[in-house]
């Protein structure tokens, strides 16, 4: 190789390094945090979204190699603080206004999530995120076929009505029972619950004609959550304190924390999935984050219950105290009602275990 050769081999080679260098310098400067603002415009499965949901979100990108990078989703997912999804960068040049794109997918706890957006300087310009559910037995149209309560505490066997009505004894099995054959008796008789249909999609929403509740699931510990999302959550109790009478009760159980400053929830249920159905349970553990808010309303609740006497018995529940005429009557009140404040006693002592489940088939139209 001549002289000249040589040098304009190096020549063009030291052009190529240095413009892969610059390259990788242009792609290294869109690292950091782009947050949501309220010009970001979010798409959700196809869905616009309340930006309120979305003020704690941001992503954040991590440049690799090239333009390849990763994204760091943060409360974008439901029931997913935070996940990362490799991805690419679809723009180059020197970082202005108008950003980068973005896109890439990830299988991420129990759904698949792809995503592809814009930043902007120091926010994200707009952000589409799709997500499908992975988890098999779920996803589906669902009808109720039956309902099962389910009852436990470590010193009640039995509930002695002897008193009120002489030799009625029951123990909690059979209590349980009975209850039970009334609520699906009830629920066989009932066409409009016969005819109807509980969905959840593969999207991950419940009812998705109501756009409402979202759901998530753990499949490890076989656990399905319901979501409510804080804009939600800010309509129903706009909806309450908008009824003096609702607010009049909650004022005076001293629940009004609850509403006064609304945020997301989760609702956790267990699941079973088996023969083709499914089986969903809510449980006593729904309770334990509000466990020390409840203390001064089960407190109250108690003292009601105590200076209440058969005349504010029959106020209280009006026209539905009529299946229960010649039963609980003025002169065996009292002792009604010592078992009814034995039972909430023990029904809010922390030991009792119970549980309502919702047996459901697959729906045919």
């Amino acid at each position: 190789m001549t002289d000249i050769m040589r040098k304009i081999v190096l020549s063009a080679a030291a052009l190529l390094l240095a413009a892969a260098c610059g390259q990788n310098d242009d792609w290294n400067a869109y690292n950091g945090d782009y947050t949501v603002d309220r010009n970001t415009v979010i798409v959700l499965n196809g869905r616009n979204v309340d930006i309120s949901d979305y003020e704690n979100a941001e992503i954040s990108i991590m440049v690799k190699e090239g333009n390849n990078c990763d994204i760091i989703l943060r409360n974008f997912i439901t029931g997913q603080p935070e996940i990362t999804v490799p991805a690419s960068l679809e723009t180059g040049g020197t970082k202005a206004a108008a950003g980068a794109g973005f896109s890439g997918s990830t299988e991420a706890a129990d759904r698949t999530v792809r995503v592809e957006g814009m930043t902007a300087d120091t926010s994200l310009a707009s952000i589409s995120i799709t997500e499908e559910i992975t988890v098999e037995g779920i996803p589906g149209k669902w009808a109720l076929d039956s309902i099962r309560t389910a009852f436990f505490h470590p010193s009640l066997e039995e509930i002695d009505f002897s008193e009120a009505v002489p030799g009625l004894i029951l123990s909690v099995d059979e209590l349980t029972a009975m209850i039970n054959s009334y609520i699906n008796s009830t629920v066989r008789q009932d066409p409009s619950i016969s005819g109807s249909f509980i969905e959840f999609t593969r999207d991950g929403y419940i009812n998705p004609s109501e756009d409402l509740l979202c759901y998530y699931i753990r499949p490890a510990d076989n656990t399905m959550y319901i979501f409510l999302r804080k804009s939600i959550v800010e309509e129903i109790t706009d909806s309450i304190t908008a009824n003096p009478d609702i607010m009049a009760v909650i004022t005076m159980l001293g629940l009004t924390s609850f509403i006064d400053t609304p945020q997301s929830m989760s609702i956790p249920l267990q699941y079973s999935i088996a023969d083709g159905g499914l089986t969903v349970t809510a449980s006593q553990v729904i309770l334990d984050p509000y466990e020390d808010m409840l203390t001064e309303p089960l407190a109250m609740i108690s003292a009601i219950l105590y200076s209440m006497d058969y005349e504010d018995f029959s106020s209280l529940l009006g026209d539905t105290l009529a299946p229960l005429a010649g039963i609980i009557t003025e002169d065996n009140f009292a002792a009604f009602k010592e078992v009814l404040i034995n039972t909430f006693n023990t029904l809010t002592d922390g030991q009792a275990e119970y549980s309502v489940s919702a047996v459901l088939i697959p729906f045919t139209e």
